[in-house]
């Protein structure tokens, strides 16, 4: 794929884990697919293998944290060389108990025929720790 087609194939994914889109995030990303979250996160710390476990995760996650319909990623950038594709943004939602979540990311997407083999999801994992208090 070209660096456009793989950072189209990156927008599709934000908009379907956006829209709690299942199927759209299954077809995009690889069986056997990776997402790395640093060690130091509130919630889903470590190594996730296989599309069917990331996808429960994230949308399983995503009305526990926050409201549905409040959560807005600004892109600032994004940034592809060879099967890489880097995007450093902002996401800002509510949470449940009315509170307003506002971080700084950067994700690492590897790509290669066409599907997401590997992302890897860097936070302020400090201001995230804070934020977030889990039983």
């Amino acid at each position: 794929m070209s660096l456009d087609e793989n950072k189209g194939l990156v927008r599709r994914f934000f908009m379907a884990m956006g829209q709690g889109d299942r199927q759209g995030l299954m077809a995009m990303l690889a069986e056997d697919a990776r997402w790395v979250i640093p060690q130091a996160a509130p919630a889903h710390a470590g190594t996730h293998v296989g599309r069917m476990k990331i996808v429960d995760i994230m949308l399983g996650s995503m009305p526990k944290m926050f409201m549905p319909g409040t959560t807005r990623m600004e892109i600032h950038a994004m940034i592809a060389d060879g099967d890489y594709v880097v995007v450093p943004a902002r996401v800002r939602a509510t949470t449940p108990q009315a509170r307003q979540y506002d971080n700084e990311y950067v994700f690492i997407f590897r790509i290669a025929d066409g599907l997401v083999r590997e992302l890897h999801e860097h936070l302020d994992t400090r201001y995230a720790a804070s934020f977030f208090v889990f039983d």
